[in-house]
Order: structure tokens, then sequence, then C-alpha cells
């Protein structure tokens, strides 16, 4: 019969095998774990962190925003087991949470979310996967209101010029960066085609000289980004005044000499206040 020291060492035998065996599929199980993008579960293997961030918990901020897009970033991660960094965004600083993307390079720090909708609070965290230690949320959750589509507005200066101005309230860096403004224009209702393309994100102004008389413009500018996103201001629209005319008349009309007469000049279209000559 074997002695009790032979059974320890049996048992310890099989221990480190099962140990061994458990570390050799720990890679191709914890691949099954990933969060498949577009979900609006938490990869499984987050809850193997157990409650609240690890002390180790990366963390998230962003470097760049403009109506739809945004530039995260987040610190590197200190386990060196690590295979993944899980995006997820929400509407509610308490979830549920959806995944936007899953980072695969561990090096890999910074990630661009598109599709965003402008004006609109969003939460943001990144989930940090180990093989080992397993998931662990972001030590604090973003929050942020991406910013609203520029806003267009114009003053006529004459009856043939409107200076238009607008605002743009993007922070560019990061992932972010800007393209060109182009301003539309559109006549008398019709479709809306490219008048002037600018290619400096601090030009905010621009004045459109030869307009027609009594002629309906309409304009709009378009923002466009790096990743090739683009959003258009309020559209605004006027009517070019009409002509310039004036009636005279006198009263009397008749007068002998030495009587006097009233002179009356009306004018019409142009553009208001008059001024006489």
């Amino acid at each position: 019969m074997p002695s009790p020291m032979k059974h320890g060492v049996g048992r310890l035998g099989l221990a480190t095998l099962g140990l061994s065996v458990l570390l050799l599929l720990a890679p191709s199980m914890m691949a099954g774990l990933e969060a498949v993008p577009g979900s609006t579960s938490t990869p499984a293997a987050f809850h193997d962190a157990g409650p609240g961030p690890s002390a180790d918990a990366v963390t998230v901020s962003y470097n760049g925003i403009d109506p739809t897009v945004i530039s995260l970033t987040w610190s590197r991660s200190t386990d060196v087991d690590n295979y993944n960094y899980t995006i997820e965004d929400s509407s509610s600083a308490n979830g549920p949470w959806t995944t936007v993307n899953v980072v695969t390079v561990t090096d890999t720090t910074s990630e661009a979310v598109s599709g965003l909708s402008a004006g609109t609070v969003y939460y943001f965290r990144v989930i940090d996967c180990g093989l080992l230690v397993g998931c662990t949320p972001s030590a604090n959750t973003l929050e942020l209101t991406t910013p609203t589509t520029t806003t267009l507005t114009y003053t006529i200066t004459s009856e043939s010029a409107v200076s238009l101005s607008w605002t743009n309230g993007a922070t560019y860096g990061g992932w972010v960066g800007f393209t060109s403004y182009v301003i539309d224009e559109s006549i008398n209702g019709g479709s809306y085609s490219a008048l002037v393309t600018i290619t400096s994100d601090s030009t905010q102004t621009n004045i459109v000289n030869g307009l027609s008389l009594s002629t309906t413009y309409g304009f709009l500018v378009r923002t466009t980004d790096n990743l090739s996103q683009v959003t258009d201001s309020n559209p605004v629209s006027f009517t070019t005044p009409s002509p310039l005319t004036a009636a005279a008349s006198a009263q009397p009309a008749t007068v002998n000499v030495d009587q006097s007469t009233t002179l009356a000049c009306i004018p019409a279209g142009g553009v208001a206040p008059y001024t006489y000559s």
C-alpha cells in the first residue's frame, strides 16, 4: 500500500497538472470573452475583477471633440497581461452601457468615436481586460456634451452685398481635425450649391457681393472634419431690395410769379434710411 507521503505527492502532481492545463487554455478562453462592438452587454470577464475599479484602473479623458466625433484617450494599463481595452458609452452615468469599439493593440491609448449627435450628453468608460485579473472599468466615467452645430447669422450691408458670420464650438485635437467650411447658396428657392470654401477654422465671417435686386437668397455653412464628418448650420434666407425709385410732386402744381409751392419726393425700393440732395 502506498504511504501517505506518496498519496500527498500524487495529489500535488494532479493539481499542478490541472493548473498548467488551465494556464495553457486561458488565452483561448479569454479570447471568447471579448465584447462584440454594438452590443449592450459588458464583457463576461468583467465580473472577475470584483465590485468597483481596482487600484490600477485606467483613467479616461478626451483631447478633441466636434458635434459628431470625440477623440478619447486613456492611461496605459499597468497589467502585464492586458490584452484589450473595451470602449463603452451610455446616455446615463449608471448605464446601460454599449460597446462601441474593442482595441486589441495594448499600446494604443486613444481612439476616435464617431456617429455622435450634436448637443447631446454622453458618458464614456474604458474597460481594461487582463488574462489573470479579469476586466476592470476605468477609474472614472467621462461625462461630456457634444458641441452644437454651427450657428449662422447675416447682416445685409447694401442692396447687393451681405455679411455672413458663424460659430464653431468644436475643439480640434487628437483624432479630430478641421478640414473646411463650405458656404452653400440657394437662389429663389432653388437647390444649394457651393459658393466659397474656407480652409482655416478661425475664419468665421465672409462677405458675399454681387447680389441681384429683388432676389431671394439662402445660405448655409457646411463644416467638414478630417474624418469626413459633415455638419450643416442652420439655413438663413432674405430677399434683396427692389430697385430704388422716387416720385416727386408739387402742391400746388401750378403757381404764379412770387408764389410758393411745396415739393415732395417719395422714395421706394433700395435700402432705407434714405438721404436727399
